[in-house]
């Protein structure tokens, strides 16, 4: 009976620890948690520590091309309204 009793008040325990625990975080994601602002300034020194890069793209790349059409042979065409009746 008290091995009983122990499991269920212990499960009860936990269950309450798992809703604290799920609570908290919701509240974090809403309201939001000091942590935001330190990410913040470590960008911020990321990037004004990286040197200026040189272009990864030449000048040629991404310009526009003159369009040649292809011709191909075209299917036989088949008679839709026989296919749509059968």
């Amino acid at each position: 009976m008290f091995k009983f009793l122990f499991g269920l008040i212990f499960f009860f325990v936990l269950l309450v620890l798992l809703a604290g625990a799920l609570g908290i975080g919701f509240l974090r994601s809403i309201f939001g948690s000091g942590k935001q602002s330190s990410h913040r300034s470590d960008d911020t020194i990321r990037t004004s520590s990286n040197p200026d890069k040189d272009k990864i793209f030449g000048d040629h790349e991404g310009e526009y091309v003159d369009y040649e059409e292809i011709k191909t042979p075209e299917a036989p065409k088949e008679d839709f309204k026989e296919n749509e009746k059968e």
